[in-house]
């Protein structure tokens, strides 16, 4: 007798997983998320009085709302798998503070409003998630699920951070801006740039605008441009982490410190437009430095192509630090304070109107 109760517990359990996914509807126009009344099994249909799960896709369609200027508010920790506002009448709105889990795909709608300023954390275990923003600015987001995979469907921007902490990001060519892009400690991830545009502002003494560091991850950079475009004059800092990159840019002239950190990076072209500082033992095809700009070097700074460091007379540019290696052609270099600076590989090296 107390074999068989226990084995009808077990498949009692079992049946209630199998049978706990619904597709739910947002009905009722305003409303919490935590109201089981605003949630139906259909659209436009009768109250369930159930709250999404992460088992569950929820909708937001014409059903929805009567007329514009109607929020759902995320009131607490929220849980869903995939999100679709597709069909969602003008000006309705997702607002609230509380942290949004997405176990699917998103879909927002380019009539409705985004006010939701908490945080979203992306954590399918499935692959080919997409999520398509319609040029909304969002949250802060993480992408925290192993084995998963995100698609940007669209040219994606947040005001905060984007970090990848498990699973497969990919941003399909489409313009990304953040304040700071993060992927850092032991989790198995991927992340994959195409021919996008990276552009990330943060000015930081202590957080990096860009880090991709720790084990368990690749980096494809394809043709991508990062660049980093803090207004400041403060440390502006870069962590490559020693994978390989396309393009990176530092534009803002202004900045005082460009902080170009990495172990044994490759990049195609990397430009610096104001003074900064590169450290470790990294490769360029051409590396092109400020004018008149202060830049130290630490480690030994590979070019195959051409190097680019130039003063004018009336404002000479300073080079200190490290070893400039090419193994051959030509590199010269004009109107340069020079100080510690080793030349070697083959190269003939040039300092024009230097000291």
């Amino acid at each position: 007798m107390k074999k068989l109760l226990l084995f009808s517990v077990i498949i009692c359990i079992s049946f209630f997983n199998i049978a706990n996914a619904f597709d739910l509807y947002w009905i009722g126009n305003n409303g919490n998320w935590s109201d089981g009344t605003n949630w139906s099994t259909s659209g436009g249909g009768s109250s369930c009085g159930c709250v999404p799960t992460l088992s569950d896709n929820v909708f937001f369609d014409a059903s929805s709302f009567s007329g514009g200027g109607q929020t759902v508010t995320i009131d607490q920790v929220a849980f869903c798998k995939s999100m679709n506002w597709t069909g969602a009448v003008s000006s309705s709105t997702l607002g609230g503070s509380q942290t949004l889990n997405i176990y699917g795909s998103l879909i927002l709608n380019a009539s409705m409003n985004l006010t939701f300023t908490g945080s979203l954390y992306f954590k399918s275990s499935s692959m080919a998630n997409t999520i398509k923003t319609f040029g909304k600015v969002m949250p802060s987001l993480v992408f925290d699920g192993p084995g998963g995979e995100w698609i940007l469907q669209d040219n994606f921007s947040t005001s905060s951070s984007i970090q990848l902490t498990t699973g497969s990001l990919n941003t399909n060519n489409v313009t990304v801006s953040a304040a700071y892009f993060s992927s850092t400690d032991n989790g198995i991830r991927s992340l994959t740039l195409g021919s996008s545009t990276l552009n990330v502002s943060l000015v930081s003494y202590y957080t990096p605008a860009w880090e991709v560091s720790g084990s368990n991850v690749a980096v494809n950079a394809g043709t991508s441009t990062i660049n980093l475009t803090g207004a400041e004059q403060q440390y502006v800092m870069f962590n490559a982490g020693g994978f390989t990159y396309y393009d990176v840019n530092f534009t803002n002239p202004a900045n005082t410190q460009a902080y170009f950190q990495s172990g044994t990076a490759s990049f195609h072209d990397v430009t610096i437009a104001g003074s900064g500082s590169i450290n470790g033992d990294n490769t360029f095809n051409n590396l092109t430095l400020g004018t008149s700009s202060t830049t130290s070097l630490g480690g030994t700074q590979t070019i195959n192509g051409t190097f680019t460091c130039d003063g004018t007379c009336s404002s000479p540019a300073t080079l200190s630090g490290g070893t400039i290696s090419k193994a051959s052609d030509t590199v010269t270099i004009n109107y340069v304070r020079l100080q510690g600076v080793t030349a070697s590989g083959g190269a003939t090296f040039n300092a024009r109107s230097s000291i």
